[in-house]
């Protein structure tokens, strides 16, 4: 089985990983999942600076180190890219672990258990939708989900 983690966020604080604190939970939360799983990590950061800051924080044992290569998808898209993949080739996947509801909706989607992983600065809820719906439709989705109604 494969546990899938976002570098960014969910082991280091900050997005630059030149100069990246752990997070709180990283150590804890690498332990426990490397224990009875392989480990990918995904990071916007170049290969080798990845490695040398998971190398430096020593979160060792990788099966794979994967890196953002490009701007033809969003960083979103890409971690959701990865994740069809590993399961189109056959991966059983343990767990799914990122800061963005966005991503982990989409993998849950998949058939994933995903780990959300929310911080006191950066709470999740209202603020991740990018625009809010028509009261219109609102109003339809509860027409159509009631069991009762005619």
């Amino acid at each position: 089985m494969i546990a899938v983690v976002v570098v960014e966020g969910v082991l280091a604080r900050g997005d630059d990983l030149r100069n990246a604190q752990p997070t709180k939970i990283a150590k804890a939360l690498y332990d426990g999942l490397h224990l009875t799983n392989n480990m990918i990590a995904l990071t916007r950061a170049d290969p080798e600076i990845a490695k040398w800051w998971l190398k430096r924080e020593h979160f060792n044992g990788w099966s794979s180190v994967l890196s953002y290569p490009d701007n033809l998808h969003t960083w979103d898209h890409w971690r959701v890219d990865q994740m069809r993949g590993f399961l189109a080739d056959g991966w059983e996947v343990f767990a799914y672990i990122d800061t963005n509801g966005y991503v982990c909706d989409e993998v849950r989607a998949m058939g994933v258990t995903t780990m959300a992983l929310s911080y006191p600065a950066m709470p999740p809820g209202w603020r991740e939708v990018a625009a809010p719906r028509a009261w219109s439709d609102v109003v339809s989705t509860i027409d159509d989900s009631v069991p009762w109604k005619d």
